[in-house]
């Protein structure tokens, strides 16, 4: 315990000295990397929440119980991605990325993956998103009302439960058709098809996942499903963005006893905005609504959330970028339940 105490703390300082280390020799690190043919490029950012959230229920005495409570968190990032010709092997690229969360005092992969590539297509093995088939514009800070449905965002087959993998082809300059899923032997599979396209400032993306995940028993038949599709829209205009996004998904399987679940549809639509102001700002908003129906239920949960976010490069700085940002989440729970939370955050970012 001791000793990983101190890999932390090592690792804190590094995270904090790496900026002005790399800010001081930049020019001998490009010089450097460029004479091998690779380029070098990463960040250190860190987030600060704070929230309070509401929650109705019933008290002993038969009456009305409603709960505030108030909270926190605190999380840092480092990442660091690398790419570097093949020299000679058809015009492939090999190119990594390590991303690290430090959160609570312990510390947790997020991105990890290598790809190879070259202009028709790539290939990529790790922990990775692919293709986002929702978005939510600068959402680095959204809060949830307590109880209220997860948003559906057709990213259950995603490439970030343990490993994933996606090919990428790219069918001309405007299009490409990438095929990803995950795989976890005998415990999970999913599989995630996307097209998306791209011409002037008009970019749409579209696909669908199929996912399965069975218990590591093997004398037990439960296990669940998740079936769903997701598209979004987004264009811009100068300096501004607009984006649209919706998705719909159907989660279901079977019980231990091999009966088939009540299956439970989610549908989940957003829209955002983001706007230039001045050189150096950002502002953005966004709103996000969920509907969650699950069979022989009579209520249908519902789930509200919205969002504005303003983005800065301090002292002019390029590499730096501070965001502070509140938001609002409501939810409409069965036996007329309204569940609330509201927060504020700050994150800042360094990149080098």
């Amino acid at each position: 315990m001791k000793a990983l105490k101190i890999l932390l703390v090592v690792a804190m300082v590094l995270s904090m000295s790496v900026p002005t280390t790399y800010a001081i020799h930049e020019d001998e690190i490009t010089e450097v990397l460029s004479r091998i043919g690779m380029t070098f490029a990463g960040y250190v950012r860190s987030r600060v929440s704070i929230d309070m959230k509401t929650t109705e229920g019933a008290a002993a005495d038969g009456g009305d119980l409603e709960e505030t409570v108030f909270g926190g968190t605190a999380k840092g990032q480092i990442d660091f991605s690398a790419t570097s010709p093949m020299g000679d092997m058809g015009g492939l690229t090999a190119s990594a990325k390590v991303s690290l969360v430090m959160d609570a005092g312990g510390a947790s992969s997020d991105d990890a993956w290598v790809a190879l590539s070259n202009d028709s297509m790539e290939f990529k093995l790790g922990r990775f998103e692919n293709e986002d088939l929702h978005g939510f514009g600068n959402d680095f800070y959204v809060p949830g009302a307590p109880g209220a449905p997860d948003s559906y965002t057709a990213n259950k087959a995603r490439g970030r439960k343990e490993t994933g993998a996606a090919l990428t082809f790219n069918a001309s300059d405007a299009m490409k058709v990438s095929v990803g899923g995950v795989y976890g032997g005998s415990n999970f599979a999913g599989i995630r098809p996307l097209v998306k396209f791209s011409t002037g400032g008009l970019t749409l993306t579209a696909g669908g996942e199929y996912y399965v995940e069975m218990p590591t028993d093997n004398d037990a038949e439960d296990q669940t499903t998740v079936t769903g599709f997701g598209g979004k829209g987004e264009f811009s205009l100068g300096a501004i963005g607009l984006g649209v996004a919706g998705a719909y998904g159907i989660a279901g399987g079977k019980d231990a006893a091999g009966d088939d679940l009540d299956e439970v549809k989610t549908m989940t639509m957003s829209g955002w905005m983001t706007m230039g102001v001045g050189e150096a700002a950002t502002l953005g908003a966004g709103a996000r609504y969920t509907m969650q129906d699950t069979d022989n239920v009579d209520d249908d949960d519902t789930h509200i959330q919205a969002y504005v976010s303003y983005t800065v490069k301090p002292f002019m700085n390029d590499n730096m970028k501070l965001e502070v940002g509140g938001g609002y989440g409501g939810a409409d729970l069965a036996g007329d339940i309204k569940n609330s939370a509201f927060g504020a955050a700050t994150r800042l970012r360094y990149d080098f």
